[in-house]
């Protein structure tokens, strides 16, 4: 017997799937659509039946790689004290920037979007934006209880972002590990995080 057929959403999530390595491997400009369907095993006409054109393959890309993210950053449980909760959510969140993928996702979005501002827009929108308003709600509630002193949720958690990502991220994007270790970063990231938000 032969193999069964597949069926439409597993064919497209593999083309999402290929175009996302050849994408970052070939970088936006150059990555070819007959490439991404002949590495997928799929023929154009298959290809353009799910997505219009490249630019909207590579949002379907963008897509996916937001809710995958979003959903294991999620499941870091943002309810409790904030120092538990944060130290939680910088390990999932360093957890994230570390991969590979999201290397390599990061990397090509710079390069492409000054010549396209609106993949810039878009990989915002999807990616950062969800991660942002996650700790941003948190930190709204420990506001309201009197736990934190919080004169601007979203411009805190911009900022507890930055402290985590100064020194554990871009050194990675740069081919640079900072040798320190991701634990260290994450004890400082919230001890200086939490001093600057005491209330009273």
């Amino acid at each position: 017997m032969g193999r069964p057929a597949k069926t439409e959403p597993s064919r497209q999530n593999l083309i999402v799937e290929t175009a996302a390595r050849v994408f970052v491997r070939d970088g936006y400009g150059a990555a070819a659509v007959d490439t991404i369907a002949r590495e997928a095993g799929v023929s154009k006409a298959t290809l353009y039946r799910h997505f219009d054109d490249k630019e909207a393959l590579f949002a379907a890309v963008v897509q996916m790689r937001a809710k995958e993210a979003f959903e294991r950053l999620a499941g870091a449980k943002l309810r409790g004290a904030p120092g538990t909760v944060l130290r939680r959510f910088a390990r999932a969140l360093l957890r994230e920037l570390s991969a590979p993928a999201t290397i390599g996702m990061f990397r090509l979005i710079i390069s492409e979007s000054g010549r396209s501002p609106a993949l810039g827009k878009r990989f915002f929108e999807d990616v950062t934006t969800p991660t942002l308003q996650l700790l941003t709600e948190y930190l709204e509630q420990k506001a309201r209880s009197g736990e934190l002193r919080v004169r601007s949720a979203r411009l805190s958690a911009f900022q507890f972002l930055g402290l985590l990502k100064e020194a554990a991220f871009w050194p990675l994007m740069l081919g640079q590990p900072s040798g320190m270790p991701a634990e260290k970063i994450i004890a400082a990231a919230v001890r200086s995080f939490l001093r600057a938000h005491a209330p009273g």
